[in-house]
């Protein structure tokens, strides 16, 4: 199953808890995760799979660039990655 995530480093814990979720919940499949993102380092990028199933998870990371959205509506609660 294929699945896209926009993320910032902020939100690694709660996706770390739905991949969890998705794991235990369905036990026969594989998911392949695509994490729109625009600055995240390799270091959380590889947290996020940490102790999850790498033969059942997949992660592919592609980093967006916001050009087009400067000038968006962004605050904390909101930040730019929600437009992905």
């Amino acid at each position: 199953m294929n699945l896209l995530v926009p993320i910032d480093a902020n939100y690694i814990h709660p996706l770390r808890v739905m991949l969890c979720s998705l794991l235990c919940n369905n036990p026969e499949e594989h998911f392949s995760v695509y994490l729109a993102h625009r600055a995240m380092t390799d270091s959380q990028l590889s947290s996020i799979t940490a102790g999850l199933d790498p033969n059942r998870l997949a992660l592919y990371p592609i980093q967006v660039s916001d050009e087009e959205l400067i000038g968006a509506p962004v605050e904390k609660r909101y930040p730019r990655e929600m437009y992905y």
